[in-house]
């Protein structure tokens, strides 16, 4: 949408998320050291009906965006959360939180190359 004078107009929708998006990315970056060129830090979440299920679901959405092959090869080695074939898991943070009926966990990894 275009004001009166030409100017683009965001919204107040739009500058609250920009705002959010940029406090969220602060913080990260703030409890986060600085990592190795060879080292990401990841995150995946999932809610289920029970706490291994949530976070298992979690830890594998973090592999699969990493890298499928590594989600394929993780199932294969038996799901261990924690594990990565192939990369070394450097951090591994879990957070979760009961809701009606169900479970939502974060899990929070840093995956290094070897």
């Amino acid at each position: 949408m275009r004001t009166s004078n030409g100017k683009a107009r965001i919204g107040l929708l739009g500058a609250l998320v920009s705002v959010l998006v940029a406090m969220v990315a602060g913080t990260a970056a703030a409890q986060q050291p600085l990592l190795p060129a060879n080292c990401q830090l990841h995150a995946g979440i999932a809610t289920a009906t029970s706490r291994d299920a949530a976070l298992r679901s979690a830890y594998e959405a973090v592999l699969e965006a990493k890298d499928p092959r590594v989600r394929r090869a993780w199932i294969q080695a038996g799901q261990r959360l924690g594990e990565a074939p192939g990369l070394q898991v450097r951090r591994f943070v879990t957070k979760c939180t009961p809701r009606s009926g169900s479970i939502t966990c974060q899990v929070d990894v840093t995956l290094c190359r070897p």
